[in-house]
This record gives structure tokens, sequence and C-alpha cells, in this order.
């Protein structure tokens, strides 16, 4: 039986390694893509190039649920709206700029399936001049229930940082190629981002 429990085990976590890797060669195809369109964008890099997740390491029941990531996030913005500061490319923050994200959720209470999150964010406020966007993309994951709590519509607002913006959603398994993310995620991101 214990031989069982190991096979079952060692299944379990090679599936979930190999989703985890399948959903980075995602968000990689994704980044491709949006570099060739005509605003050229650029993954922001909250901690060096990396999605953001929501994770814990806490014991308490709560946070041991947190313990694997089943949220990932990354988010773009158009290559003129990136400066470098101390030889770290950093998003402006100005009025007028529009983070494109996505957000791929592996599992959650509310669906059977899981999905990809797209859309953009704008009308940004800082609550704090020294606050960077990228410092706070992992509260964007933190919050996303929240954040996605009136679709189509994002009205966020929180301690940190306020914003406005639009996303959709589709099944992560209805994806199965590169063409089928263009027509499934891409444009669609696109269209909701240029209006």
């Amino acid at each position: 039986m214990s031989e069982n429990i190991l096979e079952q085990t060692k299944n379990a976590l090679d599936f979930i390694r190999k989703l985890h890797l399948e959903i980075s060669y995602l968000f990689r195809e994704i980044e491709s893509m949006l570099l060739k369109e005509m605003e050229r964008f650029v993954i922001l890099k909250p901690g060096g190039y990396q999605v953001t997740t929501r994770t814990s390491k806490g014991l308490e029941p709560a946070s041991v649920d947190l313990w694997m990531p089943k949220d990932f996030s990354i988010f773009f913005v158009p290559e003129e709206s990136i400066k470098e500061s101390k030889n770290i490319p950093l998003a402006q923050s100005k009025e007028d700029l529009k983070v494109l994200f996505f957000q791929v959720k592996i599992l959650n209470g509310n669906f059977s399936e899981p999905k990809i999150y797209y859309g953009f964010f704008s009308n940004i406020k800082l609550k704090k001049e020294h606050y960077k966007i990228e410092q706070l993309l992992s509260d964007f994951t933190y919050s996303s229930n929240r954040i996605f709590q009136n679709p189509p519509n994002i009205i966020f607002d929180s301690t940190y940082w306020s914003f406005k913006g639009k996303f959709q959603q589709v099944n992560l398994f209805s994806i199965n190629d590169s063409e089928q993310l263009r027509k499934t995620v891409i444009v669609p991101a696109l269209k909701l981002y240029r209006r």
C-alpha cells in the first residue's frame, strides 16, 4: 500500500510541475507575441524576470492552502513607458499609463476549470509618492478575487493604490496552440487595451 501512495504522490507532484512549466511556456509565448505589436509591449519586472504569485509559508490552516501557488500574473506596458533607473527598467508613473495583464488561475472555489484572465488597468493612483507600480503588482495578484468581482469592469481601491479597467476570461485548457492563443486571448486583450 505505501508504494501505491508514494507513486500517487510522485504523479501528483509531477503533474503540478508540468502544469507550472506549461504556464511558463504560455506566458513566454504571450510575451513574444506582444513584443511584435506596434506598442512593443515589454514585461514589467517586479522582482526580476518572473511571474507574480500569491503564496504563504505560514503554518496556520488558512496559510497552508497558499503553500502551492495557484494564481500567476504577468504585466506589460508599451516600451515607450519604460525608463531606466539604476539599470533597472521601471514603468513611468504617469496619468495615462495603461497596464496589460494576464493571470492564470489554476484553482478557485468558484469554477471547475483553470482560467486565463486578461485585460488592462489604467487611471492608476499611487497612494504614496515613493511607491513604484512594480512594487504593487503582488497586491494585484493577492487581491484578484476583489479585482475580478464585477465582470467585465475593474474598479479597485486599496491602501496602496487604485485603478480602473476591463477584463475577460477564457478556459485555460481551451488553448491548444499559438494560433488559438492569438485568436482567443491576445487579439481580444489588445482590443480591450486599445479602446
